[in-house]
């Protein structure tokens, strides 16, 4: 074979870190044609980021034995090693450790490939280790080093402390971090983590994520790390850095969490309580106030019925430009819980409210919605009218309200009870309303509406037909854009 066409076949194993907007099919045009850019690339292949791209079906052991010594991403965390990729892979791993850039793997082979990582990974940039069967227990050895890390995903994979994954213990540069399957608090003391956390200043990513199906089992912990965990301080920590945090857990936890770091910058946040929040959040409302970053215009309030598969609330913030109803996934304020029952449903939902009344504060447009079964006819009378009163206080600001139909059918009971005057002093600013288009709730809020006339604020209000059949019996709509509130 000629030495241009071993080139060529080189290259063909690897892969290139091309920015976004460059075209890749340039990266393949140009190795075919042009033998001295072969050559050039070759030569400053760390100015490029070139590397030996190691996964399913490639022949790693020729890969290694005649390409250049180029860094290596070993990928293999979609889908099932073979036989010959896991010899190869533990060939790179035992003899070519201090190249590996890269390493993406998942169980079963995970198990295996773990035990001879016990030693150096230099130029180790990026980690991610995933085991989605709680049958294995694969943890990295003690002796696992990589001073160079930036990124860290780990999913069912060790403990996550000392001696489990003692590089928690020594990396001070990661940028992302993310640990899911945590089996319970004791298995990542909130006072150790915040010790971890204060070594990482250039942290921008942060994903907590507890497993609910082993939620509270007892930690297997042994006595001397307990003691040590103990015997650390907690700390105030500043990641001032850090702009996104996922959380999937107990609000208890996160109420420690949030009570000894501080985010200035932070704009993106996800939070998902199991159980739902059964204690105030103080804390967290402290939190979300020296964040001033998360103030956003838009709010939806999405309730659901409890025969759906995983019934709860859904809270959700964002702007005017990338907000829509449904609210998107990638909304950049996102708080979900379980719950059945709907009046339980608005109670948690008004205590939430409560902790976050520094953001909602800022908010000009909400959405009450509901989504529902087909032939669904509402919630139950019983939902006090208090909780309906503490979770609409913190919108001091809203001027836009849009309401699905169950919305208006249980918001009229709160705001125009029978045996009382109107409810004026909640949405003092409120002056327009988006309501359905049935005419049985035609009249259902004009107490409150003529009680806001009487008092010099008048509230214009405009129909939106259903959308669906699903909706005419109470189930959710678009959000309507800006203009089609601007109804007299």
């Amino acid at each position: 074979m000629l030495m241009d066409d071993i080139l060529l076949e080189i290259f063909h194993w690897c892969r290139l870190d091309i920015p976004l907007d460059w075209d890749h099919k340039w990266w393949y045009k140009l190795m075919h044609t042009c033998r001295q850019w072969r050559h050039i690339i070759l030569e400053y292949s760390s100015s490029f980021q070139l590397h030996l791209y190691l996964t399913h079906g490639k022949p790693i052991d020729e890969m290694l034995k005649y390409s250049p010594p180029l860094p290596l991403f070993i990928n293999y965390g979609n889908g099932q090693m073979t036989t010959k990729d896991e010899e190869g892979v533990l060939l790179a791993l035992q003899h070519h450790h201090h190249r590996v850039r890269r390493i993406n793997l998942r169980e079963p082979a995970l198990q295996k490939l773990v035990v001879v990582m016990g030693k150096p990974f230099p130029m180790l940039e990026d980690l991610r280790l995933i085991s989605l069967d709680p049958h294995y227990c694969s943890r990295l050895p003690e002796t696992f080093k990589a001073q160079r890390l930036r990124h860290l995903s780990l999913i069912q994979v060790g403990d996550v402390f000392a001696p489990g994954l003692p590089l928690l213990a020594s990396i001070t540069g990661l940028v992302t971090l993310s640990l899911s399957g945590i089996s319970s608090p004791t298995s990542l003391p909130v006072n150790y983590l915040v010790s971890r956390l204060s070594l990482m200043p250039l942290l921008e990513y942060l994903s907590l994520e507890f497993d609910s199906k082993s939620f509270g089992l007892p930690s297997s912990s042994p006595g001397n790390v307990k003691r040590d965990l103990a015997a650390l301080q907690t700390q105030m920590v500043q990641l001032s850095k850090l702009d996104e945090m996922v959380f999937k857990g107990r609000s208890r936890y996160l109420e420690g969490l949030v009570s000894c770091i501080r985010v200035p910058l932070l704009t993106y946040l996800t939070l998902s309580f199991f159980p739902r929040p059964s204690i105030p959040l103080p804390r967290l409302s402290e939190f979300l106030t020296a964040a001033e970053e998360l103030r956003y215009p838009v709010c939806s309030f999405t309730f659901s019925d409890p025969t759906e598969k995983n019934p709860g609330v859904s809270i959700v913030l964002g702007g005017l430009d990338e907000f829509a109803y449904p609210p998107p996934e990638d909304a950049p304020f996102h708080i979900r819980f379980q719950c059945r029952t709907i009046d339980a449903q608005v109670v948690c939902a008004a205590r939430i409210s409560t902790s976050l009344a520094p953001m909602l504060s800022s908010v000009k447009r909400l959405h009450l919605g509901h989504h529902a079964m087909r032939g669904h006819r509402g919630f139950p009378p019983e939902i006090p009218r208090e909780a309906w009163f503490e979770l609409l206080r913190p919108f001091s600001n809203v001027q836009k309200l849009q309401l699905d139909t169950a919305m208006t059918r249980e918001l009229s009971f709160a705001l125009c009870p029978e045996d009382g005057p109107p409810a004026e002093e909640i949405l003092p600013k409120l002056s327009k309303f988006l309501r359905p288009h049935h005419a049985r709730f035609e009249g259902m809020l004009n107490p409150f509406i003529a009680a806001r006339q009487a008092a010099g604020q008048p509230i214009s209000k405009r129909r939106f037909p259903p959308t669906s059949d699903t909706e005419s019996e109470g189930g959710s709509t678009e959000l309507d854009s800006d203009s089609d509130f601007e109804y007299i």
